[in-house]
């Protein structure tokens, strides 16, 4: 009787470990933790749900939890590799990417070719401006695995952000084929496909990432972007409901309100566009964004006043002037906007002048 009660344990116990990996690599971290420490209750010492749970409190920020673990597992195993890893790990997901690479080069010191380490001091050389020195690193990675997606895939990021989007292009090619079921691969090479003009293909590419997770708010937020940008409205309208339900904080929220007020512009409701622009200024939600759909649509209603309504056209063209100019000093505008904002601003005066007695 004892021992098959013992090796019903060990069933159950091999069961919920199982199960947190399972739910860790689908994000879904309350869950994981859960199971975690339900094989922790009965096995302290278990070495992988030690780790498992390391990097829950990772993902959820909670540093002083996951030193705790890590120091401990450390004395246990000074020599394991995967602990002097995962401890790099946490110092780059909580943004001390010098200590990290620190650690990182001390792995690959004792193992020069390990993959997952390579990426890693990769990453921080990325995040600390050295692109140069962290193609080397994702090289070296690419001579012992040549087609690891996650190699290839900060590869391509580094190169999007370049503007070298025809290598970003390849590597994030290669990457999705390796990992064809991968939503935020295929949502990467979308963005570098619309990036080239492949606006088609990019829609396309991000349909399928929504289709393999419907679950996930960016693939569709990009999505229903994309279709107003395409002047697809119904579209849009048709996603926007389902974006609103996938929005699980602030800032998803924010987004939704912003396209909500982009695909209000589209359909001509001027007011109810302008009342959420108006809301996120006001809150000084995204901006830069909103004062510049705020200007759009404002130049839209001066198109659509008669040539008798010329004190009206000036008082809007001085509002969206001045959207212009507050949007110029915030950090985070884009210059195209601005630069075709203006250009329509410089119409409407030619315009004017034209009118005048």
């Amino acid at each position: 009787m004892f021992s098959d009660a013992k090796a019903v344990r060990r069933d159950l116990t091999g069961e919920f470990a199982q199960a947190a990996l399972t739910h860790y690599h689908r994000r879904q971290y309350d869950l994981a933790e859960r199971f975690a420490k339900a094989v922790l209750e009965s096995t302290p010492a278990h070495w992988g749900m030690r780790k498992c749970l390391a990097r829950i409190h990772i993902r959820l920020h909670r540093w002083d939890d996951a030193d705790k673990i890590i120091t401990a597992l450390i004395k246990e195993r000074a020599r394991d590799l995967e602990v002097q890893h995962l401890r790099g790990w946490r110092y780059l997901r909580s943004g001390d990417y010098r200590e990290a690479f620190s650690f990182f080069t001390q792995v690959l010191a004792h193992k020069g070719d390990r993959v997952e380490t390579l990426r890693a001091a990769a990453e921080c050389l990325y995040r600390l401006e050295r692109s140069h020195e962290a193609l080397d690193f994702l090289n070296k990675a690419k001579e012992v695995e040549s087609d690891n997606p996650f190699v290839l895939e900060l590869e391509a990021r580094i190169h999007e952000e370049s503007g070298e989007f025809r290598k970003a292009l390849v590597a994030m090619r290669l990457a999705v084929n390796r990992n064809p079921s991968s939503w935020r691969l295929r949502h990467r090479l979308a963005r570098i496909q619309y990036s080239l003009g492949n606006r088609y293909d990019a829609i396309e590419e991000v349909s399928v990432a929504v289709s393999l997770d419907p679950a996930q708010f960016l693939p569709l937020n990009t999505l229903v972007s994309w279709l107003l940008d395409q002047g697809d409205l119904k579209g849009a309208a048709q996603e926007l409901p389902t974006l609103r339900t996938l929005a699980s904080n602030a800032r998803e929220r924010q987004l939704v309100d912003h396209l909500e007020a982009r695909e209000r512009h589209q359909a001509s409701d001027f007011d109810s566009a302008l009342s959420i622009v108006n809301q996120q200024i006001q809150r000084g939600i995204n901006k830069a964004a909103s004062l510049g759909l705020m200007a759009e649509i404002k130049l839209d209603q001066i198109n659509n006043l008669s040539s008798n309504s010329l004190a009206s056209v000036s008082m809007l063209l001085a509002q969206v002037e001045n959207a212009i100019q507050d949007c110029e000093l915030l950090p985070d505008h884009d210059p195209k906007v601005l630069e075709k904002l203006k250009s329509r601003v410089e119409t409407v005066k030619a315009l004017l002048k034209t009118l005048e007695p």
